[in-house]
């Protein structure tokens, strides 16, 4: 017989989503919203080791800590 194989955790499609008050907001939008906030500070994409989002649904707002040390928020 042959072996099945398995797939990788990075393979498996993840999406995540935040549902409130009949609005939908995808994670990778979250993301998108706190890397583009990081660049206008003149930061690089590529220092970004890590991102922690706080999501705060009754703010309509994302809070994120940036390589454990850099924090701010975005609205989504």
């Amino acid at each position: 017989s042959t072996p099945i194989k398995s797939s990788a955790a990075s393979d498996v499609y993840k999406r995540q989503v935040v549902e409130y008050y009949g609005k939908q907001v995808e994670e990778k939008d979250m993301i998108a919203a706190v890397k583009k906030a990081w660049t206008k500070s003149g930061r690089k994409i590529a220092d970004i080791k890590t991102i922690d989002l706080y999501i705060k649904p009754e703010e309509g707002a994302v809070y994120y800590v940036i390589n454990g040390i850099d924090t701010g928020a975005v609205a989504f």
